[in-house]
């Protein structure tokens, strides 16, 4: 659960620093595949690879083709780069040399194709403009158009999941799995209550809290916690694993949430500070992501609005829907937080309380952010 949080923070906070337009310049020195280039700036050597593009897979034809175009064109040449976002090792974003957009060029040259938009989340304007390039390399037949049905990256990708999912599925069927009810049953509203209220200590007749199970509870202790990305992108320090009970009438849901502040490494070396509140949550019946899960902090009566999410992942599993959602905030606005004494959440017409001990450590990270 905490190496999946930080996997998304991560993607989060270098989405912010690239909004920003961040950029650096640096010499190629070597290529790594198709739309990887190694690039030595002041700061050292970054693994640089093209957004928005996908390049033929290395049990294709053209992957080695492709990869030594782009040596062709980058390697020993100054490049200008914008970051997008972080990958495992990764700094994904916008290349240019002498003016010109390195990924354009390979998918005008037929030695790419251009990622779909509803996977990548490009501008409708920029899209436009590499579909064009596209729609002229397939014309002309360059490159992977000039093979029949040649399979994309995405699509290969889709194929082997599908594999996977099925070779799971026959698993599963041949080893059924006992099913009963425990102490991390999640109980439904209308009937007997399936929780052990002698250790949630709750009484509502409506409680998840797989979130526990998820969060590690129990494992952290009841003070900041730190985390260092392995790939030393970023750096953080956060609240402990805190609930809050979201009363909505006929829906009430038990909702993890945690303050961060995150410092991330931008290529250049610089730290920059992220400020993040995020939520998890496990439930049957309930979909935070289905909406728009507006969110309003009062803090001491004084309503701080965030709007949705800028960040939202859902995986559906035997359990229910597990979520995981953040929200941005300023520096004032945790400083704002950490003074409040009586701290209430509204999300989508919900409503929980902040109990008194998290209070206290969202004054920690108050504190800290100064």
């Amino acid at each position: 659960m905490r190496r999946l949080y930080f996997s998304i923070i991560a993607l989060l906070c270098t989405a912010i620093i690239a909004s920003g337009q961040a950029r650096f310049t640096g010499r190629v020195v070597e290529v790594v595949d198709g739309r990887t280039m190694v690039v030595e700036t002041s700061a050292g050597k970054i693994n640089a690879q093209l957004q928005y593009i996908e390049t033929p897979e290395p049990e294709q034809q053209f992957h080695d083709v492709v990869k030594k175009h782009l040596a062709n064109m980058t390697v020993g040449k100054t490049v200008d780069f914008r970051p997008l976002r972080i990958g495992t090792g990764l700094t994904i974003g916008q290349a240019t040399i002498g003016g010109v957009d390195v990924g354009m060029q390979l998918i005008r040259d037929g030695a790419a194709w251009h990622e779909p938009r509803e996977l990548s989340g490009q501008s409708i304007a920029e899209a436009a403009e590499y579909s064009q390039n596209e729609a002229l390399a397939k014309r002309e037949s360059r490159g992977v158009w000039s093979i029949l049905n040649l399979k994309t990256p995405w699509q290969l990708r889709a194929e082997r999941k599908a594999v996977v999912d099925r070779q799971e599925l026959a698993q599963r069927s041949s080893k059924p799995a006992k099913v009963g009810v425990s102490q991390f049953q999640t109980a439904n509203r209308g009937g007997p209550a399936a929780v052990d209220r002698s250790w949630t200590g709750s009484s509502r007749p409506e409680v998840d809290i797989w979130g526990e199970v998820f969060a590690g509870v129990g494992k952290e202790t009841r003070s900041l916690q730190t985390f260092t990305d392995p790939n030393r992108n970023f750096d953080a320090v956060y609240t402990p694993a805190a609930f809050v009970e979201m009363d909505g009438g006929k829906i009430d849901r038990r909702v993890e949430f945690r303050l961060l502040t995150v410092y991330l490494r931008d290529p250049a070396g610089n730290r920059i500070p992220v400020y993040l509140l995020g939520f998890h949550s496990v439930a049957k019946d309930y979909h935070f992501s289905n909406r728009k899960s507006r969110l309003t902090v009062v803090a001491d009566k004084r309503p701080l609005v965030f709007g949705s999410p800028i960040h939202g992942q859902r995986a559906d599993s035997v359990i229910g829907t597990t979520e995981l959602f953040f929200y941005r905030l300023t520096k004032q606005q945790v400083k704002t937080v950490g003074k409040a004494k009586k701290i209430e959440f509204r999300i989508d017409g919900m409503v929980g309380t902040v109990s008194v001990d998290a209070t206290e450590f969202l004054k920690e990270i108050a504190d800290i952010v100064g």
